[in-house]
This record gives structure tokens, C-alpha cells and sequence, in this order.
């Protein structure tokens, strides 16, 4: 192998390292946008580092044959190094402008679609109450009393999540 084969090798790490703190810092700040399960950032993290290493050992069987050497790690580190250092807070930031604007979006889409089916169900119901007039208030009286049925209910499983929650923690 010459000098100029192991510096591109060494390049090609370098950039597998940078690429990893890439992968990891777009993988961070979408855990801190959506609220998951804490069984789920286990699954997850998991996840990542099985994808991370089989780029890596893809890249090495590709590049060096599958040897794993000393300087491949020292080439990873070095690059995921060089990455947090110079250009992590700056991704981040561009992340985190871009998921803000995507979350907003959604949002949007969201409000929207509830006032359109507010706006035609709400004209509806009225003409269901006109039409239908105490027997329209029956049911509208019934779910009422249902849900006011349900709330003790409701506040007992809260309770019971919680001592759950107490009793996992222990």
C-alpha cells in the first residue's frame, strides 16, 4: 500500500468520523423536538449506533479490505473531533431554525384542517338541532353525563399511573 493509498484511507476516516457527528447531532435535536417514550430513545439510541457501525464497516471493508487498524479509530476521532469543535453549535442551530419551521408548518396544517371540519360541522349541528330539537339536547345532555361519569374514573387511573410511576422509579 503507498503513502498516497493510506492518506486517502486516512481521509476517508477522518470524514466518517465528521459524518458521524453529523448523524448524531441531527439525531440529538430531533430528540429534543419530539417528546418520546424513555423505552423508545433506548430503542433509538440502539438503532444509531447499529447504522454508524455498519457505515463504518462498510467503509472499511470498501477501503481497507476489512483491517481493522489502530489509526482507522484514531481517524474517526479525530474527525468526529474536529467536527464537534468547529461546526456542532452552528448545525445545530440550523437544525434546530429548520425543525421549528417544519413543526410550524404541521401546525398550520393542523389548525387548518380542524376549522375547516369546525366550519361544516358547526353549521350542522345546528340544523341537526333545529330538526331534531329535544332529541338532539338528549344526546348532547347524555354525552355530558358520560363524560362526567368518566372523570372519577379518569382521576383513578391518573393515580394509578402515577404510583406506578413511583413504584418504577424505586
Amino acid at each position: 500500500m503507498t503513502v498516497g493509498n493510506q492518506l486517502t484511507d486516512l481521509m476517508l476516516f477522518i470524514s466518517i468520523g465528521f459524518a458521524a457527528g453529523f448523524i448524531f447531532d441531527f439525531y440529538h435535536m430531533l430528540k429534543r423536538f419530539f417528546r418520546l417514550a424513555p423505552w423508545l430513545h433506548i430503542l433509538l439510541d440502539f438503532t444509531l449506533w447499529i447504522f454508524i457501525t455498519i457505515i463504518t464497516a462498510f467503509f472499511l471493508v470498501l477501503v481497507n479490505w476489512g483491517e481493522v487498524r489502530l489509526y482507522v479509530f484514531l481517524a474517526m476521532g479525530v474527525g468526529l473531533t474536529v467536527y464537534y469543535l468547529l461546526l456542532s453549535s452552528i448545525v445545530k442551530k440550523v437544525y434546530g431554525f429548520f425543525m421549528d419551521k417544519i413543526l410550524r408548518v404541521i401546525k398550520f396544517i393542523k389548525r387548518s384542517i380542524l376549522r375547516f371540519f369546525r366550519f361544516i360541522f358547526k353549521p350542522l349541528g345546528r340544523i341537526l338541532k333545529k330538526l331534531f330539537g329535544p332529541g338532539y339536547l338528549k344526546i348532547v345532555k347524555g354525552k355530558k353525563k358520560i363524560i362526567a361519569i368518566l372523570k372519577p374514573l379518569r382521576k383513578k387511573i391518573n393515580k394509578v399511573k402515577h404510583k406506578r410511576r413511583i413504584l418504577l422509579r424505586k
